[in-house]
């Protein structure tokens, strides 16, 4: 009995790795990002919008909310400072007002931060495998 435990037990702490190592990695910034945590001076107990952005190598991006694509245009990479961040790397989206967004791309964590010091939302973004009927 004390045995077919510990071999039980070393299956599922197994199984459990090989489920980390067979989740999908980004290669750069190419591909649908799904927002998995909102900053913002919002009310408190604000959810976390069903939002994603989608990102191609050729410099195009869409928006999507609630599983529906909303928006559609274009971003660009540079370096410089914002009013919150100096030396930075900087995404401008055609449709933001508030372009540049100093952004950072860790472990698979997207986070684009819109100036949060002056109120504006820091999003950070899960990379993740594109939702059916998208």
């Amino acid at each position: 009995m004390k045995r077919t435990t510990v071999l039980l037990l070393c299956g599922l702490s197994l199984g459990g790795c090989k489920a980390d190592k067979d989740a999908p990695k980004p290669d750069g910034l190419a591909g649908y990002w799904q927002l998995s945590r909102l900053e913002c001076y919002c009310p408190p107990g604000t959810p976390t919008p069903d939002e994603a952005i989608e990102l191609d190598g050729n410099g195009n991006v869409t928006e999507y909310q609630n599983g529906q694509a909303v928006q559609t245009g274009t971003y660009q990479l540079s370096s410089g400072s914002t009013d919150c961040a100096a030396n930075a790397q900087l995404m401008t989206f055609s449709w933001l007002s508030a372009s540049p967004a100093s952004y950072t791309l860790v472990d698979g964590k997207l986070t684009i931060d819109q100036g949060l010091c002056r109120d504006a939302p820091r999003k950070t973004y899960t990379y993740a495998p594109r939702r059916t009927g998208q």
